[in-house]
C-alpha cells in the first residue's frame, strides 16, 4: 500500500471533495434546521512511530521522556438524520505550522 500511496500528491485528491457536489445541488438534500448543515468531525491518527519521523510529524513525549512521532487528520462529514449516506469533506491535516512549541490539535483545526 505504501508503494502506491507515497507517489500520490494529497493535493490531487482535493478536487474529489469540493466542486462537483456544489454544482450538482446534491448538498440541498442535506440542509437541516433553519437551512443549515449538520457536520460531524473527528480526529484520526494514521501514522505513529517512536523511530521514524519527518519535519511534518507531531511529537509526543510521555512522562518517562519517551518520544513518539505521528501524523493526524481531522475529518468532517455532512450528515442528515433522514439520510443513510454522509458526504465527506476535505480532510484537514493536524500539524505544527505556527512555529510555537505547542502543537496543533483537533479543536484548533476544526476552527479552520
Amino acid at each position: 500500500m505504501r508503494n502506491v500511496l507515497d507517489d500520490v500528491d494529497p493535493n490531487e485528491l482535493e478536487a474529489i471533495f469540493d466542486e462537483r457536489l456544489q454544482r450538482g445541488k446534491y448538498l440541498d438534500l442535506y440542509r437541516f434546521m433553519d437551512n443549515a448543515y449538520l457536520v460531524s468531525m473527528d480526529g484520526s491518527e494514521y501514522f505513529s512511530s517512536d523511530k521514524i519521523c519527518c519535519s511534518g510529524c507531531l511529537r509526543k513525549e510521555d512522562k518517562k521522556g519517551k518520544v513518539s512521532y505521528s501524523h493526524q487528520i481531522m475529518q468532517a462529514v455532512l450528515m442528515h438524520p433522514d439520510m443513510k449516506q454522509v458526504i465527506p469533506l476535505t480532510p484537514e491535516e493536524i500539524r505544527n505550522t505556527d512555529g510555537d512549541k505547542k502543537q496543533d490539535c483537533e479543536i484548533s483545526v476544526g476552527k479552520d
